[in-house]
């Protein structure tokens, strides 16, 4: 395998990107980014409570999953009040134009002994009051999933927003063996999912591959794993040579999820090699990208 520093990557000339979350990142900021800076006066004239959200502090984790969990917690407070943001030529003269602010929320994320460490502050203007909460996460992944939950939380033990304005956003239904044995539907590539009850299971791709699986239920989590080797089979939608140099390189792909919506979907992410093509040429690989995925079981 060849790693070429040059601008042009060609033939056998390819890269590989260690930082994963780049395709997702970048649908998922622009969604949550274009949400926080919409202009919003109705903070005074809503039942809704204004929120300001403060970007995160970080130390030791990689930007771009700073800034997932950041588009995240934008996307979410969306469910709790209206975004507030000023405009970037604010000043004195037009402060009393600008829209009324009842919390502000800030926070910091920070890595220690392989645990990310999610602090979160709620400040509440009127009164001075100040809340804070500390969350510990064993995988980025883990801490994506449940950033809603700990946001939810946060809230509803500081008494400010109402439990109804987050009843369609219900904690995670418990997930046991029980609940996955069954036929699963997958990500668009693959046809099929069956879980065994000895943590093993089988995915069946559309090409015709099989995958054998492994998987662990931890805090309410399902981890998957897969737990055979790379066939060039499994990236079947990319051009032979391609394909067989991602079968090459890629690492197991891993997903991790919770149930939902009466043990009938598990919501969550996948974690696996990404190919970026230029036309038939495998440009470059990242080797962790994440993607957000729904498994549906089918009914019987």
């Amino acid at each position: 395998m060849v790693y070429n520093e040059t601008k042009g990557f060609r033939a056998k000339a390819y890269k590989y990107k260690e930082s994963g979350y780049t395709s997702y990142m970048r649908r998922r900021i622009l969604t949550g980014f274009a949400v926080f800076f919409i202009p919003l006066c109705a903070g005074a004239q809503s039942d809704r409570p204004g929120i300001r959200f403060d970007a995160l502090m970080a130390e030791g984790i990689s930007s771009n999953e700073k800034k997932l969990i950041e588009s995240l917690i934008l996307s979410y407070l969306q469910d709790f009040g209206e975004l507030v943001s000023f405009p970037a030529d604010s000043n004195d003269e037009n402060e009393s134009e600008t829209p009324f602010i009842d919390f502000v929320i800030s926070g910091s994320i920070y890595l220690e002994r392989e645990s990310r460490i999610f602090m979160l502050q709620i400040d509440r203007l009127s009164t001075g009051e100040k809340n804070s909460f500390t969350s510990v996460y064993r995988s980025a992944g883990e801490m994506v999933l449940k950033a809603r939950s700990f946001l939810e939380n946060a809230f509803s033990s500081s008494g400010n927003i109402s439990p109804a304005s987050m009843a369609k956003n219900s904690d995670p239904e418990k997930i046991d063996t029980n609940s996955l044995l069954g036929t699963w539907q997958g990500e668009q590539g693959i046809e099929m999912i069956r879980f065994q009850r000895s943590g093993r299971g089988i995915a069946i791709f559309s090409s015709g591959a099989q995958m054998v699986l492994s998987y662990s239920i931890n805090d309410n989590t399902l981890h998957v794993r897969q737990n055979s080797p790379n066939s060039l089979r499994y990236y079947h939608f990319l051009p032979i040579e391609a394909a067989r140099k991602m079968a090459e390189a890629a690492p197991p792909m891993e997903w991790e999820f919770i149930l939902c919506e009466n043990g009938t979907v598990l919501r969550g992410f996948k974690f696996a090699a990404k190919a970026k093509m230029d036309g038939e040429i495998l440009e470059e690989i990242t080797l962790r990208d994440v993607q957000e995925v729904e498994w549906k079981k089918l009914s019987r």
